[in-house]
């Protein structure tokens, strides 16, 4: 994947929510908009997976357990 143009490929999300409902709920949502969906249940779980492969976009909740958004 890492070499193909953005274009043929689906865009990497990373979905960073404590909420599981939440993470559920938008990360359906965006699958059906075609996204490839990786989900984080807080900042630091975040942080760790960006250093593990890159995203063309993260969204994530403000206030959360250990490292916030």
């Amino acid at each position: 994947h890492l070499g193909e143009p953005i274009e043929e490929r689906s865009r990497r999300v990373l979905l960073v929510d404590d909420s599981i409902s939440v993470r559920k709920f938008v990360g359906q949502m965006l699958q059906r908009a075609g996204f490839a969906v990786t989900s984080a249940i807080d900042g630091a779980d975040a942080l760790g997976q960006l250093g593990d492969m890159p995203f063309d976009a993260v969204i994530t909740d403000l206030e959360m357990p250990r490292v916030n958004g």
